[in-house]
């Protein structure tokens, strides 16, 4: 039996969305197909990986190294003034 994965993906992603409970923007998945072979008979495993709490840390990550650069250049520009009258 032949699996057409477009229309298991397109029906994961009607489920979802008319599930009250799910927001796209708050939640992200990672699909994985396996396809394997086991006593001459072909086998296709998909599954779906709920990564939303490593988005979130890369996220936060990615802010707190910004504000890091942003308090950076505050506090040099608060200790020389100078150079940034000067530019």
């Amino acid at each position: 039996m032949e699996v057409n994965l477009e229309q298991i993906e397109t029906k994961l992603i009607l489920e979802m969305e008319s599930n009250s409970g799910f927001e796209r923007s708050d939640s992200f998945f990672k699909p994985m197909i396996e396809r394997f072979n086991l006593n001459k008979e072909s086998f296709t495993v998909l599954q779906i990986i709920d990564v939303t709490s490593n988005i979130q840390m890369q996220r936060l990550s990615n802010e707190k190294k910004m504000l890091m650069i942003i308090n950076a250049i505050v506090s040099h520009e608060m200790r020389n003034p100078i150079h940034s009258i000067q530019c």
